[in-house]
């Protein structure tokens, strides 16, 4: 009677385990993210009882980094499943180390007559034009990245060559207003929000637009491991149904939007509500579906004119219609 006893609490243990997994256990997805201009991945962080699917079909392991650069080396390596890229990080590391995963959400994009990013100088710095750089330094965020290539594609238009006219610094965008007012740049690349907070304490100006040359410019996208979506397709899915339930919660709830912002980011309140989720601020697409014709626009020009890349990509080798936004309910 004991055997029997034992023989069945074994089976019964063994049905609860295997059959939970099979089941009932969610998924883990690692996921990458960074600051700033992420409000969909801060909302699935900081507020996952709105979504449908969270800790039923999947759960997230949230890892932050300082650059989409350093989430394409960690969707190489496999300590990824699913992460955040700038289109120039994608393009860059399937012409480099041929990355092999797909766009599946869009997250923001510069465009007018929202916000595009921004180089100033001193409003008594008596630089005017982009000739008026020839023997200056300018700030950049990091070598290589997508301002980076844009500003440089700007100086030559403009007649300078970015290799002996000027000198480029690398400076973290928090730092960036400060270098300028001390003098040790003539000139600095601005996003938000630190454009809006130098616009506001005054003595500044715009010299030149990212918009200026890329009218539209898709910045942030959501990539996720091929071999993960072929393996559980479902899980995306269900991960894109969240997505899409996330990207309608920024444009119905800004106000509470900005308070996740601020609990995230640490940055003050008072001055998210300025300009986040404004005309002053990034685009987001509604439901968060990637702008594919613009990304091919950009990965054209950062192949022909930026020569940031070998060879010409075509965007839609780089997702799948079952795996975007609009494809789930």
């Amino acid at each position: 009677m004991k055997k029997q006893f034992l023989r069945w609490t074994m089976v019964l243990f063994v049905v609860f385990i295997y059959g939970g997994m099979i089941h009932g256990a969610p998924l883990k997805i690692r996921m990458g993210w960074g600051i700033p201009a992420e409000e969909v991945k801060y909302v699935m962080m900081r507020r996952p009882q709105i979504l449908k699917n969270y800790d039923k079909v999947y759960t997230l392991e949230w890892f932050q980094f300082a650059g989409t650069a350093p989430q394409a080396t960690a969707l190489a390596a496999g300590g990824l499943d699913a992460a955040t890229l700038a289109a120039l990080s994608l393009a860059e590391s399937i012409d480099k180390i041929g990355l092999d995963v797909k766009v599946t959400g869009g997250i923001i994009m510069e465009v007018s007559p929202n916000f595009t990013s921004t180089w100033l100088v001193l409003d008594n710095s008596g630089i005017n034009t982009v000739k008026d750089l020839k023997g200056k330094s300018i700030g950049v965020n990091v070598y290589g990245a997508s301002l980076d290539h844009i500003q440089r594609a700007i100086l030559r238009r403009g007649g300078l060559d970015p290799e002996k006219d000027v000198k480029i610094l690398e400076i973290a965008f928090g730092l960036m207003e400060a270098t300028l007012r001390r003098g040790d740049i003539q000139c600095g690349a601005f996003p938000q929000p630190f454009l809006f907070r130098a616009m506001e304490k005054g003595g500044v100006k715009p010299l030149f637009r990212l918009g200026d040359i890329q009218p539209k410019f898709v910045q942030l996208i959501n990539v996720f491991q091929t071999k993960f979506i072929e393996k559980d397709p479902e899980v995306v899915r269900a991960f894109l149904e969240d997505w899409k339930i996330a990207s309608r919660y920024i444009q119905q709830n800004p106000e509470e939007v900005r308070k996740i912002t601020s609990e995230v980011t640490k940055l003050p309140l008072d001055l998210l509500s300025k300009f986040l989720l404004t005309k002053d601020d990034f685009y987001r697409d509604p439901i968060g579906e990637p702008d594919f014709e613009t990304m091919q626009k950009n990965w054209d020009f950062f192949y022909e004119k930026a020569k940031a890349i070998s060879k010409r990509l075509d965007v839609k080798n780089y997702y799948l219609p079952k795996f975007l936004p609009s494809a789930v309910p």
